[in-house]
């Protein structure tokens, strides 16, 4: 139950929040910031009310996912796809346990910022259909031109020491908290990172499709994501897009 809820509102939560964030005639990027504050919020709010039920959210969630594992185990087709097949059931139990229990570790980055993706492309898409119905609604402007306020280097730090004060207190546990926050982060300076290179590549005139693989390759890739954060952060530092507008 809790797991299904969580992806009903990893898709619909932004939708709603979208639309309202266009009825009050937001700005685009403040509406799908507003978007990822709602998804934070309503994730606290789950995991305060698995709390004080008696289990953390995660127990719970791992408890719905047993059924998955022990179908798994049982079935060699599906030990097969999973690359287990000719391993003991308990062993793969345990090895699937492990693996369900650190993804689950990483539910509220993993949703915050898929929150955030469904968000952009919802705002894109309602823009467009209400500004064909002529409501003149402020359109999204292209990705290449994104880019985080610098005090975004402050934020950070902000965020990892308030994630210490969290982990000192043991309000959460290390691990979980320094995945997310981690996460976070380097997903948010990803995307300041390939709005530099889609900003670079425009500017060379590659061609469309080529770059479109090429945006995919870096930001699907866990080694293309941190290259992107890295240069992100870089590009907040020195300002890149700049020095190359005055060439």
């Amino acid at each position: 139950m809790y797991l299904l809820t969580l992806i009903i509102l990893t898709i619909f939560l932004p939708l709603f929040s979208v639309l309202g964030g266009i009825k009050k005639r937001m700005l685009p990027y403040a509406v799908i910031l507003q978007s990822g504050l709602f998804m934070g919020f309503s994730l606290v709010l789950m995991f305060g009310y698995a709390w004080s039920i008696g289990e953390p959210l995660g127990v719970l969630i791992l408890k719905e996912m047993d059924l998955a594992v022990q179908t798994i185990v049982v079935n060699p087709d599906l030990l097969k796809i999973v690359g287990l097949q000719g391993i003991d059931k308990a062993q793969a139990a345990s090895i699937l346990t492990d693996a369900y229990a650190m993804a689950i570790n990483m539910i509220p980055s993993t949703i915050i910022c898929w929150g955030l993706i469904f968000s952009y492309f919802d705002y894109m898409l309602i823009s467009k259909i209400m500004n064909k119905r002529g409501k003149g609604i402020t359109m999204l402007p292209d990705l290449s031109q994104f880019s985080l306020p610098r005090k975004a280097i402050y934020g950070s730090l902000l965020i990892y020491v308030l994630s210490w004060l969290a982990v000192s207190l043991k309000i959460v546990s290390e691990d979980a908290m320094l995945f997310n926050v981690q996460a976070i982060v380097a997903f948010v300076f990803a995307v300041q990172g390939l709005a530099v290179v889609m900003f670079t590549l425009n500017k060379k005139k590659m061609n469309k499709i080529l770059r479109g693989a090429i945006y995919i390759a870096l930001f699907v890739s866990p080694f293309g994501r941190n290259f992107l954060a890295l240069f992100g952060f870089f590009d907040l530092i020195v300002g890149m897009r700049q020095k190359l507008e005055k060439k």
